[in-house]
């Protein structure tokens, strides 16, 4: 018997059933609360952050396709203040909420959580006329969903090209909208075995379009898969674990696969992965965070000396995801370790959209200073950490290392940044208290008997 061969055999464990019945088994009465609490901040960042990328070409260009191609008015688009179908309106606003790189982050499964799974949840929701706890634990359950299949598909599904947020996050997308449309565990696995077909995204668009377009995508296959399912639609119900199915042909090697059974015992603990979500507060991927934090502290360092040199040790693969040395848009910019640190290091704000402006980009002084930052691969150097050295104008060297790793523990402070945060980014869309009132909806999101409520908020016109 060959390794391959071997490797099938050992996982025959029932891997598409076991996450179904995860996702469809969650009740809300058995959720802690400090998992809900962290579920209403994501919600309320993803709605500032969908509603801030609204101005992104690539939004513009979607809405204009959706024009063209005509839909039923079902869901709404948040920045057009109007209607279209609910996979149009999936699409778009998943596209916007990734468009600025400022939505939240999940590391273990290298999955930005939300902006996957939120578009079709609050487009059904609104479609069907649920409330504020149907969504939440539409939310969980697609965090739950994606993250548990991340464990086993493991880093090398990443490391091989593939975007985990738009192929991993079309599953967790698909248990959201299997729980909003009531489906049965069995529905659901036949839910997943249809949107395998269709979970799709490559690393190589970053920097491009392409990138919160995968997203948007994601959203809405995860709607289509629930909803052929409900109506008798038929895939496979074991495709995860099946002989080329979807954790053979995207999944670890053959070699690694037979420990992927024990990797189920997390599906059936207490374990509730929505508590490793991050909140972003630079608009910029992920692996540029812990570099800018340091840059951030050196430069209240250094005062009103000058950068002669820059080190930056970074973990190595951080070199094939967000190390664009001359970034020539404002996309590119954010995937850019240099730009984003020459930035920090110069005091700026990188929450602002100025950040990744063309003119910041031109800027003679921070194109300088990005030619004077060097970022280096260290093997040693855990996820999501950085360290940065700068050598100042009079020779003296100053060293900052950060860990930005771990989530908020505090959640009083995490709603107060969040708060902050949709207040700086919607301050152009909602008048003082139109901003209000939304925080306050989803400060008590559960108690919403209808999310129409929350989603007419975000309609109005700006007052004055």
């Amino acid at each position: 018997m060959n390794v391959l061969q071997e490797s099938r055999d050992k996982i025959k464990s029932p891997l598409t059933a076991l996450l179904a019945s995860r996702a469809s088994g969650i009740s809300f009465e058995r959720l802690p609360p400090d998992v809900v609490t962290r579920a209403k901040h994501s919600i309320l960042d993803w709605i500032a952050v969908t509603l801030a990328g609204w101005s992104d070409p690539l939004v513009r260009t979607l809405v204009a396709q959706s024009e063209e191609e005509g839909a039923r008015p079902a869901a709404t688009m948040l920045g057009e203040r109007r209607k279209t179908s609910v996979s149009q309106a999936a699409l778009i606003n998943g596209a916007a909420s990734h468009a600025l790189d400022f939505d939240d982050v999940h590391l273990p499964s290298r999955v930005h959580p939300s902006a996957p799974v939120l578009p079709g949840a609050l487009a059904l929701c609104e479609r069907h006329s649920l409330g504020g706890e149907a969504l939440i634990l539409a939310f969980i359950s697609g965090v739950e969903t994606q993250s548990n299949l991340a464990v086993v598909m493991g880093d090398d599904h990443y490391r091989r090209g593939w975007h985990n947020t738009a192929t991993l996050g079309a599953f967790g997308a698909t248990a959201a909208a299997g729980r909003l449309l009531g489906l049965s565990s069995q529905e659901l696995q036949m839910a997943f075995g249809i949107v395998a077909t269709q979970a799709a995204g490559l690393r190589a668009a970053f920097g491009s379009m392409c990138k919160p377009f995968q997203v948007g995508r994601a959203a809405v296959n995860g709607v289509l898969a629930a909803s052929l399912a409900k109506a008798g639609f038929t895939s496979r119900a074991d495709i995860l674990e099946c002989s080329e199915g979807f954790v053979e042909v995207e999944g670890p090697a053959a070699a690694d696969r037979p420990g992927l059974v024990a990797s189920t015992e997390v599906w059936t603990t207490d374990l509730f992965h929505t508590r490793s979500i991050i909140l972003k507060f630079h608009a910029s991927c992920y692996g540029t965070h812990a570099p800018i934090e340091a840059a951030l502290h050196l430069s209240l360092i250094m005062g009103s000396r000058s950068p002669r040199s820059v080190r930056v040790m970074i973990e190595p693969q951080y070199l094939s995801v967000c190390n664009i040395e001359t970034p020539c848009n404002p996309l590119e910019a954010k995937f850019s370790l240099k730009h984003t640190i020459a930035l920090a290091l110069m005091g700026q704000d990188l929450s602002r959209d100025s950040a990744f402006s063309i003119e910041a980009i031109t800027n003679p002084t921070v194109a300088d200073l990005r030619e004077r930052i060097a970022v280096f691969a260290e093997g040693s150097m855990p996820r999501a950490c950085a360290r940065v050295e700068v050598t100042t104008s009079d020779g003296s060297v100053h060293m900052v290392e950060i860990d930005s790793s771990k989530p908020e523990q505090n959640l009083a402070v995490q709603g107060r940044r969040v708060e902050d945060k949709f207040r700086a980014l919607c301050s152009t869309h909602l008048s003082v208290s139109q901003l209000e009132a939304v925080i306050d909806t989803c400060r008590n999101l559960e108690q919403l008997e209808r999310v129409q409520v929350l989603i007419d908020l975000l309609s109005e016109r700006r007052e004055g």
